[in-house]
């Protein structure tokens, strides 16, 4: 089986293994390394996201997607949104997005509910779909609720406008609280 390396430092990675195919990759400073060494070439490795926050920010991209084609089934707008951008794909990813989306009505009214004044449907696309995202995660248990909040201000801080992050964290602490998953 062959492995496959993506490295973002590329001085890291050598030419002289003579097992390896080094190539440059267009989008950054990266090198794409599969070392023959190894064994069978998987093609499916390179194609996963490993990491926790990479795959909630495909999460959050799907959810902020999904709202313009909001009739469209999640698992189908899944592959597809993968197949047209090409991104590679996360379990992960995939199960939470399929969740928030099955739970859209009730998200939207534990939001709503913490934040006082604001209708959900006046909020930017991108706070909806990072509150969406991260009650979601909070309120499944699928992670450490200070790790959600925290990554959902640093997916605000990237996507959204500048007030954003602060208005995003005073709600889902206001969440977490309210569902005695943090102290107060």
């Amino acid at each position: 089986m062959y492995k496959i390396y993506v490295e973002k430092n590329p001085d890291r990675l050598t030419e002289s293994c003579e097992s390896c195919i080094i190539k440059e990759i267009s989008n950054g400073p990266r090198r794409l390394a599969v070392c023959g060494a190894q064994g069978e070439f998987d093609m499916e490795e390179k194609k996963k996201i490993t990491r926790r926050s990479e795959s909630r920010e495909l999460a959050f991209k799907l959810l902020f997607a999904k709202e313009f084609n909001s009739e469209a089934d999640a698992d189908a707008f899944y592959e597809e949104y993968l197949d047209i951008t090409e991104e590679p794909g996360s379990s992960y990813a995939k199960r939470v997005f399929t969740g928030a989306c099955a739970s859209l009505g009730e998200l939207d009214d534990m939001i709503e509910k913490a934040a006082e004044n604001w209708r959900v449907s006046r909020m930017s696309v991108a706070a909806r779909s990072v509150l969406r995202l991260a009650a979601y995660e909070m309120t499944a248990g699928e992670a450490p609720p200070k790790v959600v909040i925290n990554e959902a201000v640093e997916l605000s801080k990237r996507y959204d406008e500048e007030a954003a992050p602060s208005f995003v964290n005073g709600i889902l602490n206001r969440i977490a609280r309210e569902r005695g998953l943090i102290e107060e």
